[in-house]
C-alpha cells in the first residue's frame, strides 16, 4: 500500500538516511507487506519501504523520542508541519494531536 509523504523534509530523509519516523492522523489499514512512498498523491513510485506501527501519539511532547529521525530539527518544527499539513484533523488552537506514528525503513534494491 502506498504511503504519500508531503513533507520534503521527511522524504528527504527516508531517502538520505535509509528510515525516518513519521505521524499519521489515521492509522495504517492495510498490513501488506509490498508498501512503497511516493510524494503526492497517483504519483510515482519512489522507492519499496517497510512500515512498522510504533505507538500510538498523544500530544507533541509525545513525538521528542523521535524527532532525531523524523527528519526536523525541533519537536516544534516538527509539529508545525503536522499542523500544515493536517489542518482539518488537529485541533490547532490547542495545539492538540492525536495519531499514530510509524517507523518507515527504505527496502535496499538487489540487482
Amino acid at each position: 500500500m502506498v504511503m504519500i509523504f508531503s513533507s520534503p523534509k521527511a522524504l528527504k530523509h527516508l531517502l538520505d538516511k535509509g528510515e525516518v519516523y513519521t505521524f499519521r492522523t489515521h492509522k495504517r489499514k492495510s498490513k501488506k507487506k509490498r508498501d512503497w512512498v511516493t510524494d503526492r498523491r497517483l504519483g510515482k513510485k519512489i522507492c519499496d519501504v517497510e512500515i512498522e506501527f510504533v505507538t500510538k501519539i498523544n500530544g507533541a511532547i509525545a513525538l521528542t523520542p523521535y524527532t532525531e529521525q523524523s527528519g526536523f530539527d525541533s519537536t516544534t518544527d516538527w509539529f508545525c508541519e503536522i499542523k500544515r499539513l493536517n489542518r482539518k484533523d488537529v485541533a490547532i488552537q490547542a495545539n492538540i494531536i492525536t495519531g499514530y506514528l510509524y517507523h518507515v525503513k527504505k527496502k535496499e534494491v538487489i540487482n
